[in-house]
């Protein structure tokens, strides 16, 4: 059987880190993606030019939506195997990452993506973005309000 549901029915943009250029200081983060809503989310970092450190790319989840950032309140919920440093191999890749709710534990609910780069001190990386989708349980979830347009050929 054919389905006429489109791909952008399926699935929702759902949080977004835009483009800005990733440190070890600052973590490049998503806002929080509630799982209750959603059946199977997928996150894809999208690297520019990036600096000779290592990347490290993750999904983490916390009991509250702020994602208060000690240790002890939040937890990996999936970790893509760190990228090691170089000056041109990491460059302009993407890193995939994909869970679902049954994924997260201890009683948390909010998901984010985040992305660090690996310096012993306060460096630049270079330019990235994170974009997660998810697959809602139902339709009327709504996307994010900062896409603008969407169009079906």
């Amino acid at each position: 059987m054919t389905s006429t549901k489109r791909l952008y029915e399926g699935m929702h943009l759902v949080a977004v880190a835009n483009p800005a250029t990733a440190t070890n200081a600052s973590p490049l983060r998503t806002g929080a993606v509630d799982m209750t809503k959603y059946r199977r989310v997928i996150a894809v970092a999208a690297l520019g030019n990036m600096s000779a450190q290592a990347i490290d790319f993750k999904l983490e989840s916390s009991k509250v939506s702020t994602f208060n950032d000690s240790p002890s309140s939040t937890a990996d919920v999936v970790k893509a195997t760190q990228l090691s440093g170089h000056a041109s191999n990491n460059d302009n890749k993407q890193i995939v990452l994909e869970c679902s709710g049954g994924d997260l534990t201890g009683g948390t609910r909010d998901l984010r993506g985040s992305l660090t780069i690996a310096a012993a001190s306060p460096d630049t990386g270079g330019p990235a973005c994170i974009m997660i989708f998810g697959e809602p349980f139902y339709s009327n979830e709504t996307r994010l309000s900062s896409v603008v347009e969407t169009k079906v050929a």
